[in-house]
This record gives C-alpha cells, sequence and structure tokens, in this order.
C-alpha cells in the first residue's frame, strides 16, 4: 500500500520508471501464492491432487471431470493465508493468456486528440479555490468592507470588528482572481 503511512511507514516512492521493474515481480510472487493456495484448498476439497487442476478465469477447475468452482466459493468462510515463495514464479512467454497481448488503450482516443481530462481541468459545480493571505489591520478592513458589498454569498458585515488578526483566507470561484 504506497502511500498509506498507517501500513507503510516507510514509503520510498514511485520515481517514475522504477515502479513496474520493482513491483511487478512482487506482485506476480503474491499472485502465485494466491493462485496455489486456492488450488490446494479446491483439491482438498474435492479429496483429490492440485498437480492437475487449473486456475483461470476466477476459477478453479479439474479438467479430468469438468469440475469447476469460483475463487470466492473456494475461500468463502475461510482464512486463507501462505507465505509467499521466495523466487519469482516466471511463466514461459508461450503460455501467457495476457501479459505480451495488444490491448487498447482506455481512452486511448481522448489521449490522442487532447480531449482527455485529467483532474485538474475538471471544474466541478460550485468549486472554489482559496488561499491564505498575511494581511495587515487596515488592508484586511478593506477587503471585509468590500466582501461585504460585493455579493450576499458573502457573509460578512462591513462593521465586523476584527482584532489582532495576522491573515485572511481569500476565496473566490475562479481561481484567476485570487
Amino acid at each position: 500500500m504506497l502511500g498509506d503511512t498507517d501500513l507503510t511507514p516507510y514509503d520510498m516512492g514511485t520515481f517514475g520508471s522504477r515502479t513496474t521493474p520493482t513491483m511487478a515481480p512482487q506482485l506476480r510472487r503474491v499472485a502465485a501464492a494466491a493462485r496455489d493456495l486456492l488450488v490446494d484448498t479446491a483439491a482438498k476439497e474435492w479429496n483429490i491432487s492440485p498437480d492437475n487442476l487449473i486456475a483461470a478465469n476466477a476459477k478453479v477447475t479439474d479438467p479430468g471431470t469438468g469440475r469447476s468452482t469460483s475463487y470466492a466459493e473456494v475461500a468463502r468462510g475461510k482464512t486463507l493465508a501462505r507465505n509467499i515463495p521466495d523466487e519469482d514464479p516466471i511463466t514461459p512467454a508461450l503460455k501467457w493468456t495476457i501479459a505480451g497481448k495488444a490491448i487498447p488503450k482506455v481512452d486511448g482516443r481522448a489521449f490522442g486528440t487532447g480531449r482527455y481530462q485529467y483532474t485538474s481541468d475538471l471544474r466541478p459545480t460550485g468549486m472554489m479555490y482559496g488561499k491564505e493571505e498575511l494581511a495587515s489591520l487596515d488592508s484586511l478592513t478593506r477587503k471585509l468592507v468590500t466582501a461585504a458589498e460585493d455579493g450576499p454569498h458573502n457573509q460578512i458585515e462591513s462593521n465586523t470588528a476584527i482584532e489582532d488578526v495576522q491573515s485572511v483566507e481569500v476565496a473566490s470561484e475562479q481561481c484567476e482572481s485570487l
């Protein structure tokens, strides 16, 4: 859980192109352990050897009998845990079913045409921008009087008493006006 300091007190960061080469082998090891645990659990329930069972498409299947069960059914009501293997379980490229396959990028056309909206492009209705400014008492009084005269959403009375003020928060519906 990168970024969650409750679960990972020291998160070294992602550092661009190092994320995939660093994390992919670990994720393969975790996925292999989970797959093997599900297959072994199904085999025990069926009283058969796990050697010929196949884990694919969210289920464990015995190709000899056609019997299958979903991962959810195998795990239901159980606490399943297994140590993660030390070695990276490399699957030969000829047996890959997902990796190495061309798939269309989600929103690829929008990226290519410049129509894709990033989070910073979104402007939800009623969104406000804010900043804090250090202010002298005199300039703050002018801002408060101006804000009170500008509109009904500014709930500041022009005769508001201000004592010992060091900063003021300013909000606007347009970032450029701050």
